[in-house]
């Protein structure tokens, strides 16, 4: 979709130039000539239609570069929500790896680090949730984290 919009763009420079040497011509023409002649009055004609052919082309060169901007604008958006999501998930299986690696020290090392874990699941499930505009929760936190580890064993 991006090349043809850059496609239409480059037609409407095109065109736009096209109206702008027309319309040169047309007004030193115009300068040379009679008023009285008819074809003085086709002349002016011909300048209004060609500067109103521009206004047209112009306007059209607006929509498609607000158009343009409104995409970068929700991609840029789209990109800071999946970091936000994929920093969450880092931080969680990184506190997991925490939990984990105190389990030699029994419940007081691991309760420890629950609490952290726990509120690390919450804001991934939340970044996830924005991130993809699916309801993912807190048990879909858990199963992702744990979906994560168990597709990296695969390559231990």
């Amino acid at each position: 979709m991006a090349d043809s919009k850059e496609e239409i763009l480059y037609q409407l420079k095109i065109e736009e130039n096209r109206a702008l040497k027309s319309l040169t011509k047309v007004k030193e023409g115009v300068k040379t000539l009679d008023r009285r002649t008819t074809k003085y009055k086709e002349t002016v004609k011909e300048q209004i239609r060609l500067e109103s052919q521009l206004a047209s082309i112009r306007k059209q060169r607006i929509q498609v570069n607000k158009g343009v901007e409104k995409s970068v604008k929700d991609l840029t958006k789209a990109q800071v929500q999946k970091k936000n999501a994929v920093g969450a998930s880092t931080s969680a299986t990184l506190e997991l790896g925490r939990v984990l690696s105190d389990m030699p020290y029994g419940i007081r090392g691991v309760a420890n680090n629950l609490q952290q874990l726990a509120s690390n699941l919450f804001f991934m499930s939340k970044a996830t949730d924005t991130a993809t505009g699916k309801a993912v929760g807190f048990g879909g936190a858990i199963s992702r984290l744990i979906g994560g580890l168990i597709g990296l064993l695969e390559y231990l």
